[in-house]
C-alpha cells in the first residue's frame, strides 16, 4: 500500500480525496506484529497435541491406579484431574483460535482523507458526572481536530445536567459555534450511555442542516488526536458497504508494568486485528464513527445491554453492514484510577458481555444467522466459561491440599515420569505460545500470567451469578452506575497519603474485598503445607529420597498443582497490597504536556512509552523453570 497512490472516492455527497498513509516504524512494528501471531498460530498445533496426550494418559493412568487406593485417595485424584481437565479448556478454545487464524492475520491499510471537500460528521462527547477538568479538555481537543471546522459539530451529551459543565462549554461557545451542549436532564440509569447517544442522534436532527452524514462517539476521558477523523473517516467512504469504523483504546495513565493488566492489549493487538481480518470486527465503545444511516436502520444504539457496542455490532451485522477496525493510535484516554473503580469496571464488562446470549434470543432482535448467533455468544462464553471454572477451583483446591492426600495416583515409577514428561512439553509449549502471544503485545502483557485475572476473579463470579439470576427470572440486568461516577472517588495520591491506619484497613478489608482474599491466601498456605507436611511424614521412619520425591510430587509439587496454588496466593495478595500499599502513578504534569497553540493537554511521551508498560514475565519464568526442574529431579528418584 505504499506505492499506492491517491484516490477520488466519488459519493452522493461529493467528490473526496483519499490517500494511503504510510509509516516505517508502524509498518516494521507490524511486521514483527504479524510474524508473533503467525509463531503462535503455528505453536497452538502443538499446544493442542500435548494437552490432549497429557489429560488422556493422566485419565489412563489414574483410572489404572484406582484398584491401588482407598476411595477416599480416588476420589480426590479423580476431583484433582477434573480440575486440571477444566482449566485445560479455556486453553483449548484459546488455541483452536490461533490455530483456525494461521496465515490469514493482516492489518488493514491505514489511510487519511485530503483536503478541505469532506464529509459532514456529529461528534457526540458523553459526559456522566465524571471529572469536568478532564471533560473539558477532551472537549477542547476536539475543538482542534484537523477536519475542516464548517464540516464537523461537537455535540456535548451531559447526563448528569452539570449546570457547571453547561456553564463552562457555553464559555467556550464563543471559539467554536459548531459547539453544543444537551442533556436528558434525567437520572443517570443502566443504559445511560446508549440512551445518551439516542438522545443526541434526536438532538441533532433539529439542528440548523439536520443530521450529519456521520456520527463519531468519544468517551469524556479520551483525547483525541488531531488526525483522528481524517483517519477514521476514508475507511467508511471507501467501502459502502462499512457501516462504522474504530480505532483501538489507549491509555496514558497506567502503572508502571501495568499490574492489574489495564492496557487492553491483548484485545486490541491480538483479539481486534485477528477479528478484523476474518471480517468480524466489532465496535470498541469510543472512538468510533459510524454511518448515520447505518444507526438510523438500527432504530438508535441498542439499549438492552450495558456492553452497547458490542450489541451494536451484532445488530450492524445482522442488518448487512460490516465493521472495520482501524489499527492506529487515534484517541488516548484513562483507565480506572482506584482499585474500586477497576472492580466496578470489570463487573460491569462481565455482566454485559454475558447478557449478549439471552438479549439475541429475545424479542424485538433483528433476525439473526446462526453464524452470527454463534459469533455474539463466544465472548459470552469465553468470560463466563473460565470464571466459572476459576471460581470453583479457587474455593475447592485448598480443601484437596488440606485433605493431606495424593493428587495423582499412578502404579509405578515411570508411569509418574511419563506424566512429568508430557507436563513438561505442555508447559514448554504453552510458554512459547504465551511468549509470542505476548511479542504481539511489545510484552505489555505478561506471559501465561494469570494473577491479575484471579484478583478480579470473585467480583467477575458475583456479577455473572446476578446477571444470570436477573436473565432467568426477568428481574432485568444488574445496575451499575459509570465508573466516573463510583463511591470511591478518592485519587491514589490522596489514599497513601492516609495516616491512619483505620482507613487503610479499611480499604483492604471491606472496599476491596480484602477479606475474601485474606482466606484465599491463608486457605492455600494452610493447604500447601498440609499437604507437604504429610509427605514428609509418610517417609520419617525412612530415609528413603525416592519415597520423599514421589509423595512431594504427588501432592502440592505437582507441577499443574503448584502453578495454581502460587497463582492463587499471588492473585490473591493483589488487591491486599494494592490497598494497603497503592502505587504511585506519574503526576498530571509527568503524564500530560500542553500544546502551546491550542492549550489542550495531550499525553506525554513519558505517559506512552512502550518500555515503561512492559509487564513482568518473572512469574511465568519462575513457573516454567520449577517444572523444567521437577522433570529433570524426576529421574534421580
Amino acid at each position: 500500500m505504499a506505492d499506492a497512490k491517491e484516490q477520488e472516492i466519488p459519493t452522493e455527497h461529493g467528490s473526496y480525496k483519499v490517500e494511503p498513509f504510510y509509516d516505517e516504524s508502524l509498518q516494521a512494528r507490524r511486521r514483527k506484529q504479524i510474524n508473533a501471531l503467525e509463531r503462535a498460530a503455528s505453536c497452538s498445533i502443538c499446544c493442542l497435541l500435548v494437552n490432549f496426550m497429557y489429560l488422556f494418559y493422566r485419565l489412563k493412568v489414574t483410572v489404572g491406579a484406582l484398584g491401588g487406593h482407598t476411595v477416599q485417595e480416588g476420589v480426590i485424584a479423580g476431583v484433582f484431574l477434573v480440575m486440571e481437565w477444566a482449566n485445560v479448556l479455556p486453553l483449548t478454545f484459546l488455541h483452536l483460535l490461533a490455530l483456525s487464524i494461521r496465515g490469514k492475520v493482516r492489518y488493514r491499510p491505514l489511510l487519511r482523507l485530503i483536503g478541505n471537500q469532506a464529509p459532514s460528521i456529529d461528534v457526540f462527547i458523553t459526559y456522566c458526572g465524571e471529572d469536568i477538568d478532564q471533560a473539558m479538555n477532551t472537549i477542547r481537543a476536539a475543538m482542534f481536530l484537523d477536519y475542516p471546522l464548517d464540516r464537523y459539530r461537537i455535540v456535548v451529551l451531559d447526563d448528569s445536567a452539570s449546570t457547571k459543565l453547561e456553564d463552562r462549554v457555553t464559555a467556550l461557545k464563543s471559539q467554536r459555534s459548531e459547539l453544543y451542549y444537551t442533556s436528558r436532564k434525567s437520572r443517570v440509569v443502566t443504559h445511560s450511555k446508549a440512551a445518551n447517544l439516542n438522545h443526541g442522534l434526536r438532538f441533532v436532527n433539529n439542528l440548523p442542516g439536520g443530521p450529519s452524514e456521520y456520527i463519531a462517539v468519544l468517551d469524556l476521558d479520551m483525547i483525541p488526536l488531531p488526525q483522528w477523523l481524517r483517519a477514521v473517516v476514508p475507511h467508511l467512504i471507501s467501502d459502502s458497504a462499512l457501516g462504522l469504523a474504530n480505532p483501538p483504546q489507549n491509555f496514558y495513565n497506567l502503572l508502571d508494568g501495568d499490574p492489574l493488566l489495564q492496557n487492553l492489549a491483548s484485545g486490541y493487538d491480538i483479539v481486534e486485528v485477528v477479528k478484523d481480518s476474518s471480517g468480524l470486527a466489532t465496535c470498541t465503545g469510543t472512538g468510533f464513527i459510524a454511518r448515520r444511516q447505518a444507526i438510523n436502520d438500527l432504530g438508535g444504539i441498542p439499549t438492552e445491554c450495558m456492553n452497547e457496542d458490542l450489541l451494536t455490532s451484532v445488530y450492524l451485522d445482522a442488518m448487512g453492514w460490516k465493521i472495520a477496525y482501524v489499527p492506529e493510535i487515534l484517541q488516548i484516554g484513562t483507565v480506572p484510577d482506584t482499585f474500586a473503580k477497576h472492580l466496578k469496571q470489570q463487573s460491569r464488562w462481565c455482566t454485559g458481555l454475558s447478557s449478549v446470549p439471552f438479549i439475541i434470543n429475545g424479542p424485538g432482535v433483528p433476525p439473526l444467522t446462526a453464524k452470527q448467533k454463534s459469533g455474539a455468544t463466544l465472548p459470552a462464553m469465553l468470560t463466563g466459561l473460565p470464571v466459572t471454572i476459576g471460581i470453583i477451583t479457587l474455593i475447592a483446591f485448598p480443601f484437596l491440599l488440606s485433605s493431606g492426600r495424593s493428587l495423582v495416583i499412578y502404579s509405578d515409577i515411570t508411569q509418574l515420569r511419563n506424566m512429568l514428561c508430557l507436563m513438561f512439553l505442555q508447559v514448554s509449549f504453552g510458554w512459547l505460545f504465551g511468549y509470542f502471544e505476548s511479542a504481539a503485545t511489545e510484552f505489555r502483557v505478561p506471559i501465561n500470567n494469570p494473577a491479575p485475572w484471579i484478583a478480579i476473579l470473585p467480583f467477575n463470579f458475583v456479577a455473572l451469578s446476578k446477571m444470570l439470576w436477573a436473565s432467568l427470572t426477568g428481574c432485568g440486568i444488574p445496575k451499575f452506575t459509570p465508573s466516573g461516577c463510583a463511591a470511591d472517588t478518592r485519587k491514589l495520591g490522596e489514599i497513601r497519603s492516609l495516616a491512619s491506619i483505620f482507613y487503610r484497613a479499611k480499604d483492604a478489608l471491606w472496599a476491596n474485598g480484602g477479606l475474601f482474599y485474606i482466606y484465599v491466601v491463608l486457605s492455600v498456605l494452610v493447604g500447601v503445607y498440609v499437604s507437604l507436611r504429610s509427605a514428609f511424614q509418610l517417609c520419617s521412619d525412612r530415609a528413603d529420597n525416592q519415597i520423599l520425591g514421589e509423595a512431594l510430587l504427588s501432592r502440592a509439587a505437582w507441577p499443574s498443582a503448584f502453578r495454581f496454588w502460587q497463582t492463587f496466593i499471588a492473585g490473591g495478595l493483589i488487591p491486599i497490597s494494592y490497598a494497603l500499599f497503592p502505587p504511585k502513578r506519574l503526576s498530571p504534569e509527568e503524564m500530560l504536556t500542553q500544546n502551546p497553540m491550542n492549550g489542550v493537554l495531550y499525553p506525554s511521551k513519558l505517559a506512552m512509552d512502550p518500555k515503561r508498560l512492559r509487564s513482568a514475565q518473572h512469574q511465568s519464568v519462575f513457573v516454567a523453570a520449577y517444572v523444567w526442574v521437577a522433570f529433570g529431579l524426576s529421574w534421580y528418584l
